[in-house]
């Protein structure tokens, strides 16, 4: 929210005192309850093993979205991630068609075909965050990044892109790992550091789950928009 209200008083002449957030929200209860879920029997939607490591990215595969460089990221710690794989869920954007071909010629010129998934977009975006052992926000910008706060109310560990509205949901670090943008190094160290702290993932999942409760919430959204409306009205 911090980054929509900087644009806005960039580029409107909107006074500071007259701005009130109101965060973007979701219906909590469906990534709740699929965190509940056995999370084999969410992988098996997906042709994936128990075994595996699972790295996933879901939404539009466009280059502002930035997959390539999870994908670049892959030859640096396969070596030590065995059972590593990538699944990268979602349809190309409308108007960028080219960026799926990309992707997948990226994929063999790196020869990582083994170890990644490309699946077309599904409806039951809970069930696909709960087969992930971390979810990517690979994006070179995002002004609020929706999926994100999802992964995190279904308990999915988050690395997202220091950019945007990202930083913001994971309060700077507190409840993900922050890397920068286009930085497939730090992708994979971030991923690295995951992998081999599963209390870190522990950690991560239960407060960002608690923090969407919290703050994302229909429930929430409603009460600051009555708040919001109250005030107007004094």
């Amino acid at each position: 929210m911090q980054y929509l209200e900087e644009q806005l008083l960039q580029n409107t002449k909107i006074r500071k005192e007259k701005i009130r957030r109101i965060p973007l929200s979701i219906e909590v209860s469906p990534f709740i309850e699929a965190s509940a879920k056995d999370k084999l029997k969410a992988r098996e939607a997906f042709s994936l093993q128990n075994e595996d490591f699972i790295v996933g990215v879901i939404g539009r595969l466009d280059k502002q979205k930035g997959q390539e460089y999870l994908i670049k990221a892959l030859p640096l710690i396969k070596d030590q991630i065995p059972n590593l794989r990538v699944l990268l869920i979602g349809e190309e954007t409308y108007g960028e068609e080219g960026y799926l071909a990309y992707l997948k010629d990226l994929v063999n010129s790196l020869k990582v075909e083994d170890l990644v998934i490309f699946q077309p977009f599904t409806q039951d975006t809970p069930t696909a965050f709960r087969a992930l052992d971390i979810f990517m926000m690979s994006s070179i910008s995002e002004p609020f990044g929706m999926v994100t706060v999802e992964a995190m109310a279904t308990g999915t560990p988050v690395i997202g892109t220091n950019s945007g509205g990202t930083a913001e949901i994971l309060e700077g670090g507190n409840l993900g790992v922050l890397v920068e943008p286009k930085d497939e190094k730090a992708i994979a160290e971030a991923i690295l550091k995951l992998y081999t702290d599963e209390t870190l993932r522990e950690n991560f999942s239960k407060q960002a789950q608690k923090k969407v409760q919290e703050k994302y919430s229909h429930l929430t959204q409603c009460a600051l928009f009555e708040k919001t409306f109250n005030e107007l009205e004094q």
